[in-house]
C-alpha cells in the first residue's frame, strides 16, 4: 500500500525568494537542497527562512550548500576569511567591518534556523539518514548531505576530488537530498566540464531511491528519469567509481532513461527553425506563469517510479547561471508527485 505525496523541491535561492503558487498549498513536503544564502549574509538566511515559514506544507526541510559559510560554524574563522576574500573578488568592495557585521557572530545562522523551526516548522538536516511520518499517513526515509567536491576547498562543506567523500545512504531510502550532483547526471558547467561526485553516483546507483534532488550547478537545471539495469554492471562500489571518470552511465538502461527537461532545451539553438524557437519560448512562458515545473510518477502515470528500478533525478537550482543573468533571472522549482509507503502503526506524524 502507498500514499500519493506531493513534494516541492528548490535549491540555490541565494538572496532571492521564490513566489508561492496555488499548487504549493497542497504540497506534503518542501525541500530546499542548499545555498540558502549567496554571501552567507544573515539577511539572506532570514529572507529564505521567512519564505519557507510561510509555505503551508506540513513538512519543510533544508540543508546547507557551499555558500552557506556561516552554517558550517565549526570553521568560522576560515569561512569569515573566505567571505572577506569573496567581497574583493566578486567586486562588492565593502568595508571589512561591514562584511563582518553582515556575516554575523559565530552561530547566528544556526540561531535563525532554530527560530524558523519554532516559528514555521522548518527543519534543518545535518548529514545522515532521517525518517519521518507524514501527515498524509506516508512514511519517508531520507538521506541528506551538504558536501561537494572542489578543486579549491575555500567554501563550506567541501572536499577535494582526491579525498572523496562517503555518502552512507541507508537501504530503502526514498529520497536523497544532496547539495551537489552525482557524476555524469545534470552536472555540466558552462565550461562544458562535469562537476559531479563519483562517490555520490556510486551511492545512488547502489541504493536507487525514488528521487535524488540537488542543485549547485546552476546551468544544469533539469530532471532526468533514470531506469536502472536489472543487474548491476559492477559488483563493488570501488570498481564502479573507478569507471566513472570515463563512463558514468553503466548502471542505467539507456533505452528507458529519459531527460524530461533541461535548461539548454528551453532556448533557441543554432539550426532551430521559427516554429521550434516559438515552442521553446512558449514552454518557458508556461513555467514562468505557473512558477514551477510539474511532473508525476505514480501508478497509472506514463513513467511510474518503483523503488529500486527507477529514480527521478532533479537539479533544482533556482538561481540562473551568472554568465546568463541577462537572459533569465531565475529558474523554477519542481513540484513532484510520487507514491510513498504507508507508515507503520505507532509512528508519530511530523508536527
Amino acid at each position: 500500500m502507498s500514499v500519493k505525496t506531493r513534494i516541492l523541491i528548490v535549491s540555490d535561492t541565494h538572496n532571492q525568494t521564490f513566489e508561492i503558487k496555488d499548487i504549493h498549498k497542497t504540497a506534503d513536503i518542501v525541500i530546499h537542497c542548499g545555498d540558502l544564502s549567496l554571501y552567507s549574509d544573515v539577511a539572506d538566511y532570514q529572507r529564505v527562512l521567512d519564505t519557507m515559514c510561510q509555505l503551508p506544507a506540513p513538512l519543510k526541510l533544508c540543508i546547507a550548500g557551499n555558500h552557506d559559510l556561516g552554517i558550517d560554524d565549526g570553521n568560522f574563522d576560515k569561512h569569515l576569511a573566505s567571505k572577506l576574500d569573496m567581497n574583493v573578488r566578486w567586486g562588492r568592495n565593502k568595508a571589512e567591518e561591514e562584511v563582518k557585521k553582515e556575516f554575523g557572530p559565530p552561530g547566528e545562522p544556526r540561531r535563525l534556523l532554530a527560530a524558523a523551526a519554532k516559528a514555521g516548522g522548518v527543519q534543518f538536516l545535518e548529514e545522515g539518514n532521517h525518517e519521518f511520518k507524514l501527515r498524509n499517513g506516508a512514511s519517508l526515509r531520507l538521506y541528506a548531505s551538504p558536501y561537494t567536491p572542489a578543486k579549491w576547498t575555500g567554501r563550506a562543506y567541501q572536499y577535494t576530488y582526491e579525498e572523496g567523500h562517503e555518502f552512507a545512504i541507508a537501504d530503502n531510502t526514498q529520497i536523497v537530498v544532496t547539495y551537489g550532483p552525482p557524476r555524469g547526471i545534470l552536472d555540466y558547467t558552462d565550461g562544458n566540464q562535469r562537476a559531479g561526485c563519483p562517490q555520490l553516483y556510486t551511492a545512488v546507483a547502489q541504493t536507487r531511491p525514488l528521487i535524488h534532488c540537488f542543485g549547485h550547478i546552476h546551468e544544469a537545471w533539469g530532471c532526468k528519469f533514470v531506469h536502472w539495469k536489472e543487474a548491476s554492471s559492477s559488483s563493488t562500489g570501488t570498481r564502479r567509481s573507478a569507471r566513472l571518470k570515463d563512463s558514468p552511465h553503466n548502471d542505467m538502461d539507456a533505452d528507458k532513461t529519459v531527460v524530461l527537461e533541461q535548461i539548454q532545451d528551453l532556448f533557441a539553438q543554432k539550426g532551430d527553425n521559427a516554429e521550434v524557437t516559438q515552442a521553446k519560448a512558449a514552454k518557458r512562458a508556461e513555467y514562468e506563469r505557473l512558477g514551477y515545473y510539474y511532473t508525476s510518477h505514480c501508478a497509472g502515470d506514463a513513467r511510474p517510479i518503483t523503488q529500486g528500478k527507477q529514480t527521478l533525478i532533479l537539479n533544482a537550482s533556482y538561481d540562473y547561471s551568472e554568465s546568463k543573468k541577462h537572459i533569465l533571472q531565475h529558474q523554477w522549482p519542481f513540484v513532484v508527485d510520487i507514491e510513498l509507503p504507508i507508515a507503520k502503526d505507532g509512528q508519530k506524524p511530523c508536527a
